[in-house]
């Protein structure tokens, strides 16, 4: 997958995710972003088949790290 195509795939579903939001669909929301995080991170990693760990990581690499408390 180019990074276009990734690009792409990360727009839709945030714009997915914020339709959802504004219509006050809170919880379907949340879930479609648990499973856009969860593909992300199945692609950030070289076997087939991730593991919670991988998600964690992936959230504290590009969501945690760049958004500090």
């Amino acid at each position: 997958m180019s990074q276009m195509e990734i690009m792409k795939y990360a727009e839709k579903m945030t714009n997915a995710i914020n339709c959802l939001r504004k219509d006050g669909h809170h919880i379907p929301a949340i879930i479609l972003m648990h499973i856009t995080i969860d593909h992300f991170a199945w692609a950030s990693i070289s076997t087939e088949k991730s593991t919670p760990k991988d998600f964690q990581d992936w959230v504290t690499k590009y969501m945690l790290s760049k958004n500090p408390t």
